[in-house]
This record gives C-alpha cells, sequence and structure tokens, in this order.
C-alpha cells in the first residue's frame, strides 16, 4: 500500500512538470499548435486515467 502511495505521488509530480514543460514550450512557439494540443489531450487523458484508477483502488481496496 505504501508504494501506492509513493507512486501515487510520483504521478501528482510528473503531471505538474508536463504542465510547466507543455506550457513553456507553448509561451516560446517551439512546437507547433497541433503538437501541443495532442500534448495536453495526452497528459489530461493520463491524469483522469490516474484519478479513475485510484477511485476503483480506494472503492475496492485493492492493490494494483
Amino acid at each position: 500500500m505504501i508504494f501506492d502511495l509513493f507512486g501515487t505521488l510520483f504521478s501528482i509530480l510528473l503531471f505538474v512538470v508536463a504542465i510547466i514543460i507543455v506550457r513553456r514550450w507553448e509561451k516560446e512557439n517551439i512546437l507547433g499548435k497541433k503538437f501541443i494540443l495532442l500534448l495536453k489531450i495526452i497528459y489530461f487523458g493520463g491524469a483522469i486515467f490516474g484519478t479513475f484508477l485510484l477511485i476503483y483502488q480506494i472503492i475496492f481496496k485493492t492493490t494494483l
């Protein structure tokens, strides 16, 4: 169970880092708008999926 907590905290840290990096790239116009949109979809999709797994784990009291 403690590894699940560390995994969740690490995932949150990676999510925040991804947001910072993509916003910086967006300001500096390093990549195209379509690619930035794709990156945003990927990290928000990952966050939604991670939230779903966390809720599943809490409801069924299981480890993943």
